[in-house]
């Protein structure tokens, strides 16, 4: 069963590496809810703890129960939506702070985008390791495919997928928390899989999959989101598995660069068509 303790009745031992304080509760590091109360009972706020960490929502109400706050943290830093309620129950505001921090203590996981050209009956597959702030990519990963399979009309998964996988090969998997692909994770609001819904089945679910599609793809509506970024008006369409698609939207939209594509992204895509 959860705990829920007061924070007066917690220890405060030190700060974590977030700067924030680290609770304990009956000498060990404290994993549960931490919550406080009205005077007429009603509760105030609840933060959700794990191992002496703030690890998960972070909620304020009004004393009629209604929900006046909502945000994410580990580690003292934000991630995710942080949204907020006027007591009439109407949302007044909202920011996305970025995804969950990727760190166990130290580590940070990087995000591999994945971009291929094809030349006759070969391509050129070209993939950047980078951290969501990165202006250029901290590491690029460039191969020849030969051999490549012929081009199907609705199967062109299976052209793409092998070069993509042989990437990925070259890359830790243990150290990547992402993958973007240059296409569709779905191919109709049914949820059939395309490229990326392809992806991250031959990995087994471990690995969330983020598609960037420059055009649309017709009967998806309900599982893409238009994107636009910069002065552009012309959206890419962002799906996404194993992770909430407008967190994946978000995400997109906020990667570094003025323009449409991002730049790193964009630098994929220039690298694979050069020689």
């Amino acid at each position: 069963m959860e705990l829920r303790i007061l924070y007066d009745d917690l220890q405060l031992n030190g700060f974590d590496i977030g700067g924030g304080p680290y609770f304990f509760y009956e000498g060990i590091p404290f994993t549960g809810t931490i919550v406080e109360y009205y005077n007429g009972g009603g509760i105030r706020c609840e933060e959700e703890v794990k191992d002496g960490h703030k690890d998960g929502a972070q909620r304020e109400y009004y004393e009629d129960g209604k929900k006046k706050t909502e945000g994410f943290e580990q580690y003292n830093s934000p991630y995710g939506f942080f949204r907020e309620w006027n007591e009439s129950g109407d949302l007044t505001s909202q920011y996305y702070f970025g995804p969950k921090p990727n760190f166990n203590g130290t580590l940070r996981k990087k995000i591999l985008a994945i971009d291929i050209y094809y030349l006759e009956d070969a391509a050129k597959a070209v993939g950047a390791l980078f951290y969501w702030d990165d202006v250029i990519a901290a590491q690029t990963i460039s191969l020849g495919v030969d051999n490549i399979e012929p081009y199907v009309p609705g199967e062109f998964y299976k052209r793409e997928l092998p070069c993509i996988l042989k990437v990925i090969e070259q890359a830790d998997l243990e150290q990547i928390d992402l993958i973007i692909v240059d296409g569709n994770v779905y191919i109709d609001n049914e949820g059939s899989y395309g490229l990326g819904g392809k992806l991250w089945e031959a990995l087994g679910g471990k690995i969330p999959v983020i598609g960037v599609a420059k055009t649309f793809f017709k009967n998806t509506e309900e599982k893409v989101i238009p994107v636009e970024r910069g002065q552009s008006k012309n959206p890419l369409y962002v799906s996404a598995i194993g992770m909430d698609t407008l967190e994946a939207s978000e995400l997109i939209k906020s990667m570094k660069g003025e323009h449409r594509m991002p730049d790193i992204l964009k630098y994929v895509d220039t690298l694979t068509k050069e020689a």
